[in-house]
């Protein structure tokens, strides 16, 4: 999630070298994710750095302000969307083929 899509440096890089749109350089490195971790860690992580996310955001929220801000937003960015729409395809593909067997979550 780029902070701030006016600050170059703050922006991830495709696969091309190019700086991306969409994705900030914690997520995305010459066009691959840098870490695998669910939305929610990734929330966790920006709260327990509220000071650091303010500094680069240009803002001033507290914890629980950063936290509602976050539990809305990420969802719909592209990142996280995908990883929805991946489990919920799966789930429905787990329903219609193993209907009768233990589901993985």
């Amino acid at each position: 999630m780029p902070l701030r899509f006016d600050v170059e440096e703050y922006l991830g890089t495709n696969s091309d070298g190019s700086r991306s749109d969409e994705f900030c350089y914690y997520c995305l490195k010459d066009g691959k994710y840098i870490v695998d971790i669910s939305m929610w860690e990734m929330i966790d992580i920006w709260i327990k750095y509220t000071d650091k996310y303010n500094e680069y955001a240009d803002t001033d929220y507290s914890p629980k302000e950063l936290r509602e801000i976050l539990d809305k937003r990420l969802p719909t960015l592209n990142r996280w969307r995908q990883k929805q729409e991946w489990k919920f395809c799966k789930e429905r593909w787990e329903k219609k083929y193993l209907p009768n067997t233990a589901r993985s979550n």
